[in-house]
C-alpha cells in the first residue's frame, strides 16, 4: 500500500489523531529538551511540530515532497532530529494502541499506522542521505580544485626556478608525435612564458595538449598553449598539471587519412560500414552510425582501401565509445606481413605529409 491507501485506511479513526494533538506538541517539546542544542534551534524545531503532525496525521495528502523539504532543509543548517522523530513516531503508535483497546481493538489498523510511519521514515532518511551525498560531492569538488591549484603553484614555481633552462615538449599534430625544444623565459601566477626561437615548425597549429619532460618532476607536465607571438618568439601555455603521456605507450606510430575512408567490418554474416579515423601497422579506429551485433571482445574482419590497395585483415575489437551521434571503434589489427608492410608504408608516407604541413 503506498502512503495515500494507507491514510484512507485511516480515516475512520481520525478521531484519534484530533484528540492526540495535543499529546503529540507536549511530548515533542519534552522529547527536545533531552537533546543537547542550542536555545534558538530548539524553538526553530518546535515552530515545525503542528506543521510535521498536519502533513502527517491530518491532511489526506502524501505530502511527500513537503515532508522531504522540511527535513533536507534541517539537514541543510547542521539540524539532526531523526531520533527525535523515531522517538515522537513510537509514542503515537504507542497512544494508538491504547486508544484501540479502549474502543475497539484492530491489529490491522496498528499495522497500517506503522507503516505509515515507516514510509515517512524513509522520506525523513531520504532528505538527510541526499544532502550529505550532495555536501560529500562538493567536498570532494572543492579538494579537487585546492590540489589543482597547489599542484599549479608548484609547478609554476619550480619551473621559474629554472628559466633560462631548456626542456624537451611533446605534442601530437593529427595523431603524429611532434617532438621539439621550449625554453622558459619565466612564469606568471597563471601561465609559463617559453622562447620558441629555435622552434622550426608551425607550433600554433598544436591545439591538444603539449607535454614537458622536466627531469626533476615526478610526471610529465601536461599544457595547453594559450597564444603564440611569432615576431617575439614567444609562446604562452597555461593549466599546467602533473600527469602520464597516454599516446606514449602506442607502440606503432599513428596518423590521421587526409580524406574519409570507408571500411567495412564483418562479424559473422552481419556488415557494418565505417569511416577510418586514423590507422597504425597494427589499428586503427574507425566511426560508425550504427553498431549492429559488434560488441568488445569480438573478432572482426575488415575490408577497406589504402593508396589503390585493397587490404584486407582480421582484428579484435579493443573500444568503443559512444559520442553521442554515434560510436569510435578501436581495432586492434592481425594482419598478414604483406597487409602490414602496405600499411606501414602508408603510414610513413602520410607521417611525412603530416610534418610538411607544420614547416614554417
Amino acid at each position: 500500500m503506498n502512503i495515500k491507501e494507507l491514510k484512507n485506511s485511516l480515516q475512520r479513526r481520525k478521531d484519534f489523531f484530533v484528540k492526540v494533538e495535543e499529546q503529540f506538541n507536549q511530548f515533542f517539546d519534552e522529547e527536545l529538551e533531552k537533546f543537547s542544542i542550542e536555545p534558538k534551534i530548539k524553538e526553530k524545531i518546535k515552530s515545525l511540530k503542528s506543521k510535521l503532525f498536519n502533513r502527517i496525521f491530518i491532511s489526506t495528502k502524501e505530502n511527500i515532497e513537503d515532508i522531504y523539504n522540511i527535513f533536507y532543509l534541517l539537514a541543510k543548517e547542521g539540524i539532526d532530529v531523526r531520533d527525535l522523530i523515531q522517538g515522537v513516531f513510537t509514542f503515537v503508535i504507542k497512544s494508538f494502541s491504547e486508544y484501540l483497546l479502549k474502543t475497539k481493538p484492530s491489529v490491522k489498523d496498528v499495522y497500517f499506522l506503522s507503516t505509515l510511519l515507516n514510509e515517512y521514515i524513509s522520506i525523513i532518511e531520504k532528505a538527510y542521505l541526499d544532502f550529505a551525498k550532495i555536501q560529500e560531492k562538493e567536498e570532494t569538488e572543492s579538494l579537487g580544485t585546492k590540489r589543482e591549484k597547489y599542484e599549479e603553484e608548484y609547478i609554476l614555481d619550480v619551473l621559474n626556478r629554472h628559466k633560462g633552462e631548456s626542456f624537451t615538449a611533446l605534442s601530437y599534430y593529427k595523431e603524429v608525435p611532434i617532438i621539439f625544444k621550449l625554453k622558459i623565459i619565466k612564469t606568471t601566477d597563471k601561465f609559463i612564458i617559453a622562447d620558441i626561437s629555435k622552434v622550426n615548425i608551425n607550433i600554433s597549429k598544436l591545439t591538444g595538449a603539449v607535454y614537458l619532460k622536466v627531469p626533476f618532476l615526478e610526471k610529465p607536465v601536461k599544457t595547453k598553449i594559450v597564444s603564440v607571438d611569432f615576431k617575439r618568439n614567444i609562446l604562452a601555455l597555461e593549466n599546467p598539471r602533473l600527469t602520464d603521456i597516454p599516446a606514449e605507450k602506442r607502440k606503432h606510430v599513428r596518423v590521421m587519412l587526409s580524406e574519409p575512408t570507408k571500411v567495412i567490418v564483418k562479424k559473422d554474416n552481419e556488415e557494418t560500414m565505417g569511416l577510418i579515423v586514423d590507422i597504425s601497422a597494427k589499428g586503427l579506429k574507425f566511426y560508425t552510425g550504427r553498431l549492429g551485433s559488434i560488441k568488445e571482445g569480438d573478432k572482426v574482419h575488415l575490408s577497406f582501401k589504402l593508396d589503390n590497395h585493397d587490404i584486407k585483415s582480421t582484428g579484435s575489437i579493443k573500444h568503443i565509445s559512444d559520442t553521442g551521434k554515434g560510436f569510435m571503434v578501436g581495432v586492434e589489427l592481425e594482419p598478414d606481413l604483406k597487409t602490414e608492410n602496405v600499411i606501414s608504408d602508408f603510414v610513413m608516407s602520410r607521417q611525412f605529409e603530416i610534418l610538411k604541413e607544420l614547416r614554417l
